[in-house]
Formats: structure tokens, sequence, C-alpha cells
């Protein structure tokens, strides 16, 4: 057993020092020809990407002339439809009981939502899984709206806190 286990530690050191070995043993022709591939390949992956280095980037926060704040948008509204936190510009509307209007700075007519009903403090162990459930459908008011509906576990329109996102 011994035996076995100092031949898998040495198994396994021989193999890191091949490997450094093999890596600084290229020549200088290699070493391009392997950065080519990697190019080419993260190329193929993600085209017009712009990427100086590794450390930094030149439109790592752009995306089609869009801020990638723009491109996800969030909200936690509590049960009497007051915003209490949100990624900016976001307001939100009591229409009736559990039903609620969520205005957006920008469209998010193609936009994907995700909504969870919750609690509208910081979460802790204490807290509670909601037992409620969130609705949602696209306004008839404008492209920047959404409509939410918050139902308790039997169906019942209920005032509650709920947290939505949008992902265009």
């Amino acid at each position: 057993m011994v035996v076995s286990i100092v031949a898998l530690i040495f198994a396994v050191a021989g193999t890191s020092v091949a490997s450094v070995a093999t890596i600084s043993a290229l020549s200088k022709k290699e070493k391009k020809q392997t950065r080519k591939i990697a190019k080419n390949e993260v190329n193929k992956a993600a085209p017009g990407l712009s990427v100086l280095s590794a450390t930094t980037s030149g439109n790592s926060d752009q995306l089609g002339g869009l801020s990638l704040r723009g491109l996800s948008q969030w909200v936690l509204v509590n049960s009497a439809g007051a915003v209490i936190d949100s990624s900016g510009g976001v307001t939100a509307t009591d229409l009736a009981i559990g039903r609620y209007r969520v205005s957006f700075p920008s469209s998010v007519a193609s936009c994907g939502l995700n909504a969870n009903a919750g609690t509208a403090s910081p979460a802790s162990d204490a807290t509670p899984f909601s037992d409620r459930f969130v609705m949602l459908g696209r306004s008839t008011t404008g492209a920047n709206d959404v409509q939410v509906k918050v139902a308790d576990e039997t169906g019942t329109a209920s005032n509650n806190p709920f947290f939505l996102t949008v992902q265009c």
C-alpha cells in the first residue's frame, strides 16, 4: 500500500514536471502557432470580441453598443407596490389586490421575464420560503411595462413582495 502511494506521488509529480518542460521547450514558431490557434478559436466562439490582453479589454462593458446594465434590469417591490431596490429607473404601481404594474426605463417587449415572491427584507436563515405564486404578462400600457399578479397557495390574489428580473 505504501509503495502504491509513493508510486502515485512520483507519477503525478513527473507528469507536472513533464508538462512544464514540454511547454517551455516549444520554439518561438510553435508558441506563435499556438497563440494563433487559440485566437482563431476565440474568434469562432465570439466574433467581433475585442480584447487587448488577458487583464484589460477594449469593449468588455459594451455589447452591440449597449451597456450591459441595460441588458439586465431588476426590481424588488414590497407588498404596497413601492420599489425597495432596483437596477435604476424602475417604478411600480399597485393596481389592485395582488396586481402591480412595473415600468422599466427602456422597452422590455422582447425580453425574458422572471419573478419570484419573497420578502422585502434581507434574507436570513430565519426567513421562511414564500408559498406565493407570481404571474407575469406583457402590459397593454406600453413596451416598458410588465403586469404582475401575486397569489397565495390557493390562487387568491394577495399583496406580497416580489423580485422581478428582465433579461434582454
